[in-house]
């Protein structure tokens, strides 16, 4: 009798109350402390989860145009992020909480400085951040190899310890505005029961990110607007050599009779993998234009958009894969124009 391993995964049932409390006070005329707190009840299945949340932001006026803030977060997430970092197409799964897989929680400390003398403002932002609850795929496990287990049957459970430093210039007064933003960060995670309990970098680990943005007001009705984006590639597992050798089978119990049958099965190349998450792909970068024309017409006003997306065509990697003992590179969204039409009352 065949049997069909292709059964949907079993509904997770969830209730979820929530609370939340904030105040401000003025400490002097130069510190505001703002505390907060939130209070969460959720009830999955057969299991309940209960999670009091405090936070804290305090913002001290040094001078008018100067600031320095501070900020403690407390937070729970009840969702996870489930992520494969092999070859081919990425499969990134949203799971839910359950009576095996508890939630993420998360400890945030920040600190700022900012400074805007006129109409433009200068802003420098350091966090660190502690995670624990994270989950990722056990070694040799994926969404696709294998349907006749629940997916939180395949994942380990883990900590992470992102941090990093983010810098702002912002110009919001005269016909030419915009902003430039860029972020320096390191997001790893420590799993006992992967990399050998060594730190390694999360698949999303974005260790530069950069966007600037400009809007120029050609006319009193006619704005042109540019913004330009550029990161780190993501990370994906690579092995660095191959070699010949036994690979058991995944829905059979290994045995002496089953190899000798079936040795061909059993008899490929490997590959060895000394770290997770061992190669970054390409840098991600576009530009887009934006073109927009406002007219007010006797029962409102018409609004016309010309946009361009990837304006120099780009072929940022969307995934790899492995062809004929060689990486390629898939792509989406070249350059691509397009042209809309508003009418407001």
């Amino acid at each position: 009798m065949e049997i069909d391993t292709n059964q949907p995964a079993t509904p997770t049932n969830v209730n979820d109350l929530q609370l939340y409390a904030q105040t401000e006070l003025k400490l002097g005329e130069k510190i505001t402390l703002s505390p907060g707190l939130h209070y969460n009840i959720l009830a999955v299945n057969q299991v309940f989860y209960n999670n009091l949340q405090p936070r804290i932001h305090v913002n001290w006026a040094l001078s008018k145009s100067t600031n320095i803030r501070m900020a403690f977060f407390n937070t729970y997430q009840y969702l996870h992020l489930l992520t494969n970092s092999s070859l081919g197409l990425p499969t990134d799964l949203w799971v839910p909480v359950n009576e095996k897989v508890p939630p993420q929680k998360s400890n945030q400390l920040s600190i700022g400085f900012s400074y805007k003398p006129h109409s433009i403002l200068f802003s420098v932002d350091a966090y660190i951040k502690k995670m624990v609850g994270l989950i990722e795929y056990k070694e040799g496990s994926t969404f696709l190899n294998d349907f006749s287990a629940q997916w939180y049957d395949k994942v380990t459970i883990g900590n992470g310890d992102p941090k990093g430093v983010e810098l702002f210039i912002q110009k919001s007064v005269g016909k030419t505005q915009g902003f430039i933003s860029y972020t320096l960060s390191w997001t790893n995670r420590i799993f006992s029961d992967l990399n050998q309990g060594l730190p390694f970098p999360y698949k999303y680990d974005r260790r530069h990110s950069l966007s600037l943005n400009i809007n120029h007001d050609l006319t009193k009705n006619r704005r042109i607007s540019t913004t330009f984006t550029l990161q780190s590639g993501s990370l994906i597992s690579l092995p660095t050599a191959q070699f010949n050798g036994v690979l058991p089978p995944a829905a059979e119990v290994f045995t002496p009779s089953t190899f000798r049958t079936n040795y061909t099965t059993f008899y490929s190349t490997l590959g060895n993998l000394p770290n997770r998450n061992n190669f970054r792909l390409p840098l991600y970068h576009r530009l887009d234009i934006n073109y927009q024309t406002v007219r007010k017409i006797k029962k409102g006003e018409r609004n016309w958009i010309f946009s361009i997306y990837n304006l120099y065509n780009r072929a940022n990697p969307f995934f790899i894969y492995q062809q004929q003992q060689k990486l390629k590179q898939f792509s989406l969204l070249p350059i691509l124009p397009s042209l809309s039409y508003g009418y407001k009352f």
